[in-house]
């Protein structure tokens, strides 16, 4: 590992804990971040900033625009023409008062050291796109702002009332994970039949911290990260489990359908494990699934899907990770639905 490398992870630790965090990702103070290991490591290999007018989309599922933010009215606009224009928010926030949405954009490179030994990468710079309703879900307030100087956490705390119940510390970082796990092929394919979702419930489900999946924790069992979800873990079970079912050839349908999925998850989190040799992410889920026929009352059938994954490191998991383990435990959930023969065909014996 070269020198830059070792400047960089060791900043990653003194940094654990500091006024850096946020509930937005790592990545969201990482403008300042980068410009302070370079000056790190400018006395080790040489750190060179080259700045950019702002170009492509390093995060976020796209940019929303100052022409995209035109039919929005306040005390007119609804909660539900906001979500049928932008889509489902990053974060929720304030009992649903507060919907933020995050993009991260590339507006300069940073290099360090020099030929085979150099590294570098683009410097984003982030935005949050913040809206608040009334009690009605009616537009009340909102606001754009793109910033790599103030921290996210800081944004966010200007919008959100003083007495509002904080999701995760202040004094830690935060990782958003998003798990996009890819369905199993099935060979040869089922007979299709016409299904449609139930009810999915998480047991954990807490609401003041629905998204909150586990914590990265050094020595001692201290936590030096919160990791939160994108979407409820309950969510990307259910997504999950119609992605493997219509891999299959089955067909989601909104009516006349022939069997109903419902889902009862009991598990799905990280944790770490540290030692003086690794640091490593693990990852856990368990669901119960089960068809229902709607033909007949007494036509069931049940199954257990459990997965547990971990990834090795040395200096620690970071954000990409945390998102592997969930992602490769969704793919070992629809892995196991793949070769359940019986539950696949969504039929009882």
């Amino acid at each position: 590992m070269n020198s830059s490398h070792l400047a960089a992870n060791h900043l990653d630790l003194m940094l654990q804990g500091s006024v850096f965090s946020s509930r937005i990702p790592k990545g969201r103070s990482r403008s300042r971040h980068l410009i302070i290991t370079c000056l790190i490591s400018l006395f080790l290999t040489g750190c060179l900033v080259i700045p950019t007018p702002e170009h492509t989309l390093l995060e976020g599922r796209g940019q929303i625009n100052e022409a995209d933010m035109l039919f929005l009215e306040l005390g007119m606009t609804t909660r539900e023409e906001i979500l049928l224009r932008f889509g489902e928010p990053d974060l929720i926030l304030n009992q649903d008062r507060i919907m933020i949405y995050h993009w991260s954009v590339s507006h300069g490179y940073w290099f360090v050291g020099a030929y085979y030994s150099g590294a570098g990468g683009p410097i984003p710079k982030d935005y949050l796109f913040m809206i608040e309703f009334d009690e009605n879900g009616v537009l009340n307030r909102l606001e754009k702002i793109g910033s790599f100087l103030k921290t996210a956490q800081a944004q966010i705390d200007q919008w959100t009332p003083p007495d509002m119940t904080k999701t995760t510390s202040l004094n830690r970082e935060t990782f958003f994970i998003s798990p996009a796990p890819e369905a199993s092929r099935v060979d040869p394919p089922v007979s299709p039949v016409r299904f449609q979702v139930g009810k999915f419930s998480y047991l954990k489900d807490d609401p003041s911290s629905h998204a909150l999946i586990g914590h990265k924790t050094a020595a001692f069992g201290v936590i030096v990260a919160d990791v939160i979800t994108f979407r409820r873990p309950v969510d990307l079970v259910r997504s999950a489990v119609i992605s493997q079912l219509e891999a299959a050839g089955h067909h989601l349908v909104d009516q006349d359908a022939e069997v109903t999925i419902s889902g009862d998850l009991t598990e799905f989190g990280v944790r770490t494990e540290w030692n003086p040799a690794t640091w490593n992410a693990i990852g856990s889920l368990d669901v119960t699934l089960t068809v229902r026929s709607l033909s007949s009352s007494a036509d069931q059938l049940a199954r257990r899907y459990q997965a547990y994954q971990v990834v090795n490191t040395f200096f620690g998991p970071t954000l990409k990770d945390f998102d592997q383990v969930m992602s490769t435990c969704l793919e070992d959930m629809q892995k196991q639905m793949a070769s359940d023969t019986e539950f696949l065909n969504l039929r009882e014996k």
